[in-house]
């Protein structure tokens, strides 16, 4: 489009790309009358700053590369007001009515529905429904309703169809934390990118303010196994990271700890020879599978600083040696 303004050449159907020409032909109103008086609205803007967006745009449409800070988003702040709220009522149609609603027929018809992208996400991560963000609830795989734009399409709406700009997510991370939030400007700059491969996660740590468990308030490390600070802090403020796991971590406790208690109760009446850290070491392998089979990554950080920092491992202890005398 920039290149034929530039020439001086009238609004014709060459704007479009041949794959795109059907579906733009086959949404006149909401796609190729809009795009039309987009290209007037560009047009009417002096060759200066047309130029400069034009080169945002272009340099700009790598989602990876605006996660990992090489390069910013093109901002509404950027853009004419006019030109703007085209753009935004555009591709937000574009989104919720032609690329997933009731008018997806042409695109279907040239793409495939947007459904193959989402089905795609959990297959690539071993079939689990868990909430790529937070890792703690499920996503809705059933209705596709929690399709968050990572970046959000409010701010910045040239994004809105970009398919490494959608990801699968939970509800409460959607709608209760990152809402519209301007992920890139209020956060560090740089955030993690959701389709890295290369990513292998974060180390949990759980820390009790005071030994006895009714007591005690409850706190937690987090720590990028690469040493992305910036991308972590990001994460952490984005979508309320430490204060989920922390009321996770009171939940969990009360119910692993039961586990345990039950878990050595058993093992002694199968073999009375048992110490309590064998005990507790083959507890660690079962609460490993206990994580997989509950959907619950936050259970054996939990039972750790149950183990380290609180006095019920040291109380069983002092409990069982008593028995014996």
């Amino acid at each position: 489009m920039a290149e034929m303004v530039e020439q001086g050449k009238p609004f014709q159907e060459k704007v479009f790309h041949p794959d795109f020409l059907p579906i733009a032909l086959a949404h006149k109103t909401k796609i190729y009358k809009r795009c039309e008086r987009i290209y007037h609205a560009y047009a009417a803007m002096n060759e200066h700053d047309r130029k400069v967006l034009a080169d945002r745009v272009s340099k700009s449409m790598d989602v990876e590369a605006v996660c990992k800070g090489n390069v910013m988003p093109v901002h509404k702040k950027e853009v004419p007001q006019p030109l703007f709220e085209l753009v935004k009522k555009t591709f937000e149609d574009l989104y919720k009515d032609i690329l997933r609603g009731r008018e997806a027929s042409a695109f279907v018809k040239n793409y495939g529905h947007i459904r193959k992208h989402f089905e795609e996400f959990f297959t690539k991560n071993n079939s689990s429904t868990l909430c790529p963000f937070c890792g703690v609830s499920p996503v809705n795989t059933e209705e596709m309703m929690e399709y968050d734009h990572y970046l959000p399409k409010s701010i910045y709406p040239l994004y809105a169809v970009n398919l490494k700009n959608l990801v699968p997510t939970c509800k409460v991370c959607n709608q209760t934390y990152k809402k519209a939030k301007d992920v890139i400007k209020g956060a560090s700059g740089r955030i993690f990118y959701p389709f890295d491969q290369t990513l292998t996660g974060v180390d949990i740590v759980f820390h009790m303010s005071h030994p006895v468990l009714e007591l005690c308030q409850w706190t937690v490390d987090l720590k990028s196994r690469e040493g992305l600070s910036q991308e972590l802090e990001s994460w952490k403020w984005i979508y309320g990271i430490e204060k989920r796991y922390v009321s996770q971590a009171k939940d969990n406790s009360s119910k692993v700890w039961g586990i345990f208690m039950e878990t050595v109760h058993y093992a002694r009446l199968e073999n009375p020879e048992l110490t309590l850290d064998q005990i507790k070491s083959v507890f660690q392998i079962t609460i490993r599978a206990m994580q997989h089979s509950d959907y619950n990554m936050l259970l054996k950080p939990t039972f750790d600083a149950l183990c380290q920092e609180s006095h019920l491992l040291q109380a069983l202890r002092e409990s069982q040696e008593y028995t014996k005398v």
